[in-house]
C-alpha cells in the first residue's frame, strides 16, 4: 500500500500525469476511427450482425488475456506490461489500415484485443499505487475523465480526418497510441514505483482468485458484466440504428460520442468526486444505473436525432457515474494484487462486450429497439444485485440520513 503523504511527493504527480496523459492519447486514437468502422465494414460487405462479431472477437481476446497481463504487472512491474500493451495496440491498428478484407480486419481485431487487455488494467493499477485510500476516488475520476476526453476529441478528430478517406484516419489513430507507447518508454522509468503488491502476490494463491470471481464478494464483478454488457449492447449498434432510424451520416454518429465523451468528462472532472464522498460508491452505483435505464428507454422513443442526442447525453452521465464508482470499490476491497484485481475487472467488463454486440448485432434483425430493452434488463438485473448486496452487508440508509 501507498503511504497517506503519496499523492504530495513530486515523482508520484508526475507519474500520475504521464498516466493520464497516455489514457487520454490511446482513447483518442481509439475514438478517431470509432465513428468511421461502421461505414469502414460496409464497404467491405459487412452486415449488422458481422459488425457486432468483429467487436465482439476484440472482446473476447481481452477477456483472455486481461487476467494474464493484470498478475504479470504484480509481478514484474506497471511499466513494461503498460508499454508492451500500447506498441502492440498500435500495431494491430497499422493491420487494420492494410485490411482488404473481412478476415484480416477480424484478424487486426484479435490481435488489438489480446495486446490492449494490458494497458487498461496496468494503468489502473498503478493509479492505485500512486494513491491512498482516502484520494483513490479522485485517481480513478482523474484516469475515466482523461480517458473520456480522448474520447471527446477522437471522434471529432476522426470525421476531420476522414475528409483524406477512413484508412487516413486509422493510420492517425495507430500512429497517437505508438507515441504514446514512445511516452511511456522515456518517462515512465525515472517515475517507477517499487510497490509492494509486486512482492505480496509472486506467491498469490490461485484460490483467492477463484473466490474473488464467484464467491459472495464478487458481486462488483458481476454488476461490472452486466453493465458492460448493457452499455455495449446500445453502443455498438448505435451507428446502424441511426442509420436505419434517421438516415444518418459520420458526422452525426460524431456528434453523438463526442456528446457522451463530453458529459463523461464534466461529470468526472466536476461530479464524480464529489458524489463519491456524499453518497459512497455502491450508493452511486445503484443511483447511476437508475439514471442509465432512463437513458435507454427515452432513446427507443426518440422522434428526431436532436431528441435522440438528449438521451445518449443522459446515458453517458449514467456511465460517467458508474464507472469510477465501480473501480474505487473494487480498489477499496479487494484482497488480491491491485493488478490482477483490475484485470478480473477487465475481464468481466471485456465479457459483456463479447455477447453484447453478438446479441445486438443479432437482436436488431427482429426490431431496432430489441437491443435497447436488453440494455434496460441488464443494467435493472445490475440495480437489483448491487442493491441486495448492499442491504445485506451495511443497510441502506435513508435519504435524510444522507443529508444528515
Amino acid at each position: 500500500m501507498v503511504s497517506e503523504t503519496a499523492e504530495k511527493n513530486p515523482k508520484n504527480k508526475a507519474a500520475l500525469f504521464v498516466l493520464y496523459l497516455s489514457m487520454f492519447l490511446v482513447v483518442a486514437g481509439v475514438g478517431i476511427i470509432t465513428p468511421l468502422f461502421p461505414f469502414f465494414a460496409k464497404e467491405m460487405g459487412a452486415n449488422a450482425f458481422d459488425l457486432g462479431f468483429m467487436i465482439a472477437l476484440f472482446s473476447l481476446a481481452q477477456v483472455i488475456a486481461a487476467p494474464f497481463w493484470g498478475r504479470l504487472s504484480d509481478r514484474v512491474g506497471r511499466k513494461p506490461v503498460l508499454i508492451a500493451g500500447l506498441v502492440g495496440y498500435a500495431l494491430s491498428y497499422y493491420l487494420l489500415l492494410w485490411s482488404s478484407n473481412l478476415q484480416v480486419l477480424m484478424l487486426a481485431r484479435v490481435i488489438g484485443g489480446l495486446l490492449s487487455a494490458s494497458a487498461f488494467p496496468s494503468a489502473q493499477a498503478y493509479v492505485a499505487d500512486l494513491t491512498s485510500a482516502e484520494k483513490r476516488a479522485d485517481g480513478m475520476a482523474n484516469m475515466s475523465a482523461a480517458s473520456n476526453l480522448g474520447f471527446l476529441l477522437g471522434p471529432a478528430l476522426g470525421s476531420l480526418f476522414s475528409i483524406f478517406g477512413i484508412r487516413a484516419a486509422f493510420a492517425i489513430g495507430g500512429s497517437l497510441i505508438l507515441v504514446t507507447g514512445i511516452l511511456g518508454a522515456v518517462l515512465l522509468p525515472a517515475l517507477r514505483i517499487q510497490t509492494s503488491l509486486i512482492k505480496e502476490n509472486r506467491n498469490q494463491d490461485p484460490r483467492a482468485t477463484w473466490s474473488a470471481m464467484f464467491g459472495r464478494d464478487s458481486t462488483l464483478l458481476w454488476v461490472t458484466m452486466l453493465t458492460s454488457f448493457g452499455s455495449i449492447t446500445m453502443y455498438s449498434i448505435l451507428g446502424y440504428f441511426m442509420i436505419e432510424k434517421f438516415n444518418a451520416v459520420t458526422s452525426d454518429t460524431a456528434i453523438v460520442y463526442t456528446l457522451m465523451g463530453g458529459i463523461s468528462v464534466l461529470l468526472q472532472v466536476f461530479i464524480v468526486s464529489r458524489a463519491l464522498k456524499w453518497l459512497g460508491e455502491d450508493f452511486l452505483v445503484i443511483s447511476s444505473l437508475l439514471l442509465g435505464v432512463v437513458g435507454f428507454i427515452g432513446l427507443v422513443y426518440a422522434p428526431s436525432l436532436f431528441v435522440l442526442y438528449v438521451w445518449v447525453v443522459v446515458i453517458g452521465a449514467s456511465m460517467a457515474l458508474s464507472r469510477p464508482a465501480i473501480l474505487v470499490a473494487l480498489s477499496r476491497r479487494t484482497r488480491l494484487g491491485q493488478g490482477l484485481t483490475m484485470g478480473l475487472q477487465g475481464s468481466f467488463t471485456n465479457f459483456g462486450q463479447v455477447i453484447g454486440p453478438l446479441w445486438a448485432g443479432w437482436a436488431f434483425g427482429f426490431a431496432l429497439s430489441v437491443p435497447y430493452w436488453s440494455s434496460v434488463a441488464a443494467y435493472a438485473l445490475a440495480i437489483a444485485l448491487q442493491f441486495a448486496a448492499y442491504r445485506a452487508v451495511r443497510g441502506v440508509p435513508s435519504f435524510e440520513d444522507k443529508i444528515a
